[in-house]
Order: structure tokens, then sequence, then C-alpha cells
């Protein structure tokens, strides 16, 4: 499929999966490996792993600690250990290639987490995954630099940031 698209972009999970759950895991691995098995016919110029900055990460543990601390976290989500530790997706602010900051996305991101109720309790701004930790809904995605061409003055705000993209050229079409 790579070859028949040829996209200039391709964005999966962190080698650990986020959170190292076992399917984002293996999509990292079979999107790596598809992108691998895409040349010589396709090379995809660049492949972005969807990371969080760690200022980002500190900032939405305080806020949902404010929230917590003065009643305004929506039962049943819970403000999260105290402990210092971070999930393998949040990264050094540094890392990042690309960070999207998208506001009028939001809510189109918050329909597509609540699209998945068995897995995710959404009630706005918060979010929280089976662990029930809430977690702030931001229009804000961080990027990591997984393989190929980096990105000119880093972060930027575009996934294509430096590529040569030809607008006018049309990917192939699948028969």
């Amino acid at each position: 499929m790579l070859r028949e698209r040829r996209p200039h972009v391709v964005v999966t999970y962190d080698p650990d999966g986020g959170y190292r759950h076992p399917d984002h895991v293996q999509a990292h691995r079979v999107t790596v490996r598809a992108v691998e098995l895409a040349a010589p016919e396709w090379r995809v110029p660049r492949l972005l792993w969807v990371q969080v900055p760690l200022g980002d990460a500190l900032d939405e543990r305080e806020q949902v600690r404010e929230a917590a601390a003065s009643a305004m976290l929506p039962e049943p989500l819970l403000p999260g250990p105290d402990a210092d530790g971070w999930p393998p997706a949040v990264a050094d602010d540094d890392a990042f290639a690309v960070v999207v900051d998208a506001p009028t996305h939001l809510t189109a991101k918050s329909d597509a987490l609540a699209a998945h109720a068995t897995q995710v309790r959404v009630a706005p701004p918060w979010y929280a995954l089976s662990n029930g930790e809430a977690r702030l809904l931001t229009a804000r995605e961080g990027y990591v630099l997984g393989a190929g061409e980096p990105v000119p003055d880093a972060p930027a705000s575009d996934l294509f940031a430096g590529l040569a993209v030809d607008d006018d050229e049309d990917p192939p079409t699948t028969p």
C-alpha cells in the first residue's frame, strides 16, 4: 500500500507503543516494517513517532492535580499517582521534530476518542484510558523523528516541513 500511495510522512507509535500497550507496540513494528518493505520502489521521506513533550506532561499533571484538589475532576476520573515517573511516550522537549497545535480540531479529537467508549472515557476537557487516570484533552501533538529526513528548525509546526512535496503530483491509484 505504501508503494502505491507514496506518502511523504508516515506517523506511528514510538517503539514502546506509547505506554507499553502490546497492540501499540505491534502497530509500531508493523508500520516500521511496512516502511522498510516499500523500498526501493518508494522511500518514505520521513517516519515520525507520536510522543508527548515533557513540558506538556508536566503542565497536564499540574492541571489534573489542581482540578482534583478543587473537586473539579469528574467522577470516576482519578488524578493519577504522585510518582515522578512517566510512560515511554513522554520525551524531553528538545527531542521533538514537530509539535502541532491545532485548536480548531480539538472537537474532532474529542469525538474520535469518545468513539472508543470501551477503551476511553471522555469528559471534556478530560479523558481517561482504562486505568481511569485523568488526562487533559489538548490540541497539541508532538512527533519525534523515527527515521528519514530531519526537520529543519525543529520543532516545526508542520509534519512536512522541509520536504520537497509536489502538490501537483497525484499518487498512483490502485487498480
